[in-house]
């Protein structure tokens, strides 16, 4: 855009209108605000001509055009050197659009990039490239090594998290990557924050215990293990983290010593819940669901290794095995959490289901349905034929096969699908259709939640912000139907198969009133 244009549309309301309403911006007082505000900030017009131009040539691939401006504007006016960004959307013409799809879909991501200048050259240098986890733990756990405070420590944890989330929301959103990379990365940063808060909490309780006393160096061995969809590499950007700890005292100890383990064991675990659930100027790291523990909210925070299997062997019900088929040793004693998962494998897996445990799971099926219904359709996990109903089913036929197939014991719904097709527990056409199916539907929930960094699962009731969302999953508008028609008759045809392929798998094959001998 010329100089000279750019100062007509800054001067004229109507000339701001004439260039903005075509783009597809909307509050167009709003738009001209943007504008005027970074020429007062001293972009020179050439500069800001380009980047006008750049913005119009990007327009039609943004689902909301006005949040894409406004960020724009905070984000210039937030850099250090707001002549020098522009100066190098200039020079980069590849740099501006892929930011203003960022922006388009999340203005809890625009947040963070304009308070942390930094993050900006660091999701340029890795272009949303995956990062090995042992890398990812190593950096975080050698940053953490070096602060002696808990408030310098929660900033760097969340800070990371604020930084890799951005690094994988490029490769999401710009780079189009599968979604298992995405999810498997988001897992991966948060097995990173849950070992660098491991690392700093056993200094802390070292100091403060005076090295436990006459255990000196002898201290249990401590681990975290992960259920749900951190325990299956399929986090979400706004997930819970279900987390089981775990100790085992040192070898010969004596009563005392036991009973100190213990005392040791749960302060790292109360210091370790704190460091990731307190609330600090930068947020919380996670939300942490400790239920899934043995014996749930009455159990210790941090149970024996021996106590937990004994729970288990005596007490253990369906559902416990149906959670612990995403088990995963994610921190701590890596060693001590995979041998006491082996230990339980033939718990978890039998080769027969029983009368009780198929009564079992037809009791959580039925509850799941429940909520279903009162949920209605507009929920993306809960709702019929929804996340959570493939999960479901897909973690039962794992249960009815597992224990003569070891290879479908995966805690990844997709790598599972694929294992049970394998192995002919489900065909072809049906691994193909809930493979694609579950894809789009965590596609869509990361779509819901990043937006503003919400724990959300339910479709916009407003048509323009559900219009909005189907620009963002990729619906285009066409002369005849409308993004947000294409991904209404989508959705809906995709749940509605979703539940005929799991009715045939669990409903029809059990019935409610099973009387089958095992």
């Amino acid at each position: 855009m010329q100089p000279d244009t750019l100062r007509r549309l800054l001067d004229s309301d109507d000339e701001a209108r004439a260039w903005l309403e075509p783009l597809g911006i909307t509050d167009l007082r709003a738009a001209r605000a943007n504008l005027l505000r970074l020429a007062e900030a001293g972009l020179p017009l050439d500069l800001l001509g380009t980047i006008c131009a750049q913005f119009a040539r990007t327009a039609p691939q943004l689902a909301d055009p006005d949040l894409a401006l406004n960020c724009l504007e905070q984000f210039l006016l937030s850099a250090r050197s707001p002549l020098a960004t522009a100066a190098l959307f200039e020079r980069d013409i590849t740099s501006l659009p892929e930011l203003l799809l960022l922006f388009n879909t999340s203005r809890k991501l625009s947040n963070w990039l304009c308070t942390d200048p930094e993050s900006y050259d660091l999701v340029r240098m890795t272009g949303g490239r995956a990062v090995a986890r042992d890398l990812l733990v190593e950096e975080l756990v050698s940053e953490v090594r070096c602060l002696d405070n808990d408030q310098p420590v929660m900033a760097a944890l969340r800070r990371f998290k604020q930084r890799e989330t951005l690094r994988i929301a490029y490769g999401d959103i710009v780079r189009q990557q599968p979604i298992a990379q995405t999810t498997r990365q988001i897992s991966y940063v948060a097995d990173a924050i849950v070992e660098g808060a491991i690392d700093f909490s056993h200094r802390q309780v070292e100091a403060k215990q005076g090295r436990f006393h006459h255990l000196a160096l002898r201290r249990p061995r401590f681990t975290v293990l992960a259920l749900g969809k951190l325990g299956g590499l399929e986090l979400n950007y706004s997930s819970d983290i279900d987390l089981v700890l775990l100790y085992e005292p040192a070898p010969g100890s004596n009563a005392r010593a036991a009973g100190e383990s213990q005392e040791y064991a749960n302060r790292v675990s109360q210091e370790l819940i704190r460091l990731l659930t307190e609330t600090t100027d930068m947020g919380f790291a996670y939300r942490v669901d400790m239920r899934l523990r043995p014996e749930g909210r009455h159990g210790p925070l941090c149970s024996s290794v021996e106590s937990a299997l004994a729970y288990y062997d005596v007490r253990g019900r369906t559902w416990e095995r149906q959670a612990y088929v995403k088990a995963r040793a994610i921190a701590g004693d890596l060693d001590l959490g995979r041998g006491y998962l082996a230990e339980l494998e033939p718990w978890i897996y039998r080769r027969y289901l029983s009368l009780a445990d198929i009564a079992g799971i037809q009791a959580l099926k039925r509850r799941i349905e429940d909520r279903a219904a009162r949920q209605g359709e507009r929920n993306v996990k809960t709702g019929h034929g929804g996340i959570r109903d493939i999960e479901f089913v897909i973690q039962f036929l794992q249960l009815l096969n597992g224990g003569a197939l070891p290879k479908v014991r995966s805690g990844n719904t997709l790598e599972a699908i694929a294992e049970l097709e394998q192995n002919g527990a489900l065909t072809r056409q049906e691994r193909s259709i809930l493979e694609e199916n579950y894809g789009y539907l965590r596609k869509l929930e990361h779509r819901l939640q990043i937006m503003f960094d919400l724990q959300t699962h339910q479709l916009p009731a407003d048509d323009l912000e559900l219009a909005r969302l189907a620009r963002r999953m990729d619906y285009a508008e066409t002369p005849s139907k409308s993004s947000l028609t294409a991904f209404q008759q989508d959705y809906r045809q995709r749940t509605e198969l979703n539940r005929k392929i799991l009715d045939h798998l669990l409903h029809d094959a059990f019935g409610d009133q099973t009387r089958t001998e095992p």
